[in-house]
C-alpha cells in the first residue's frame, strides 16, 4: 500500500493531537485536575490565546500532512510562530501559570527548531515542490517487461526499447536515449495479442532497480478515442496477473 513517509505522518498525527498532549501535560505537571484545566480552557476569551492553543498546531500538522506546494510554507510559518511565542512569554499568564515556560514548552522549542532543519532537507524538500516524487499520488503500476517502439514526433527518429511498467496514466521504458523533458513521444507495444499506439509526453529521466529509462505520461487527447479504453482493459488484466511496482 503507498503511503506517505512515515516520519511525516509521525509529525503531522503528533501536531494535530497538540491540544489534547498539552492538556494531559498540564494535568500532570501542574496538579490541576481535569476539571480545573477544562474551566481555565473555556474561561479563554483572548483570540490569540484561543488560536495559540487548540488552532495552531493542528494546523501545521494538516498543512504537513497534505505535502503540497503550499504546505512547507504554513509548516514552517506555524514553527516560526511558536518560537516567537514562547521566546515572548509573559510571566505567570495562562495555560502555564509559571515565572517560565514549564519544561514540555522548552522541549517544543528545541524541537520546532529541529523540525525547521529536518524539512529543509533537499530530498525531503524536494517532495513538496515536485509532484513526481510523491509516490502515494501516481497510479497503481504493474509489471511488463516487453520489447515496445518509441518515436520521436518532431524529428520521425524511432527506436527499440523495453516497456517495464505501465499504469493508467503512463509507463516507465527502459532506455539510455538523451532526451529533455515534455518531449512529445508515440508508443507502440503488442501484448496478449493486441496491439496499443499511446501518444505520450516525457516526464522525467530516472532508475528503477538500477535500469535506467523514461517517465512518460500518456496525452490521451492527442490519440484516437479507442486507445484509453484499450489501456483501461489491459490495466485490468495486468491487475490480474502481474505484480505491482
Amino acid at each position: 500500500m503507498k503511503k506517505r513517509p512515515l516520519s511525516i505522518i509521525i509529525i503531522s498525527v503528533l501536531h494535530i493531537i497538540q491540544p489534547l498532549i498539552n492538556i494531559l501535560y498540564l494535568k500532570i505537571t501542574t496538579e490541576f485536575s481535569f476539571q480545573i484545566v477544562f474551566h481555565n480552557l473555556i474561561l479563554m476569551n483572548n483570540v490569540k490565546s484561543i488560536f495559540d492553543f487548540w488552532f495552531l498546531f493542528p494546523l501545521g500538522g494538516i498543512a504537513l500532512f497534505q505535502m503540497k506546494k503550499w504546505s512547507l510554507p504554513i509548516f514552517i510559518t506555524v514553527q516560526l510562530y511558536s518560537i516567537i511565542t514562547h521566546l515572548a512569554y509573559e510571566k505567570y499568564t495562562w495555560p502555564y501559570l509559571s515565572e517560565k515556560p514549564l519544561v514540555y514548552s522548552i522541549m517544543l522549542l528545541i524541537i520546532n527548531i529541529l523540525l525547521i532543519a529536518y524539512i529543509m532537507l533537499p530530498d525531503l524538500r524536494r517532495i513538496f515542490f515536485d509532484k513526481r516524487t510523491r509516490w502515494w499520488e501516481t497510479s497503481t503500476r504493474y509489471f511488463i517487461n516487453i520489447p515496445c517502439k518509441m518515436t520521436l514526433i518532431s524529428s520521425g527518429e524511432s527506436f527499440a526499447c523495453q516497456l517495464i511498467n505501465i499504469s493508467i496514466t503512463g509507463m516507465f521504458i527502459e532506455s539510455s536515449i538523451n532526451l529533455s523533458e515534455k518531449t512529445p513521444l508515440f508508443v507502440k507495444f503488442e501484448y496478449l495479442d493486441t496491439n496499443y499506439s499511446m501518444n505520450g509526453q516525457l516526464i522525467h529521466i530516472h532508475s528503477i532497480n538500477f535500469k535506467r529509462g523514461l517517465g512518460i505520461k500518456f496525452l490521451y487527447k492527442n490519440t484516437d478515442s479507442d486507445s484509453k479504453g484499450k489501456i483501461k482493459a489491459l490495466i485490468r488484466k495486468l491487475k490480474q496477473i502481474r505484480p505491482v511496482v
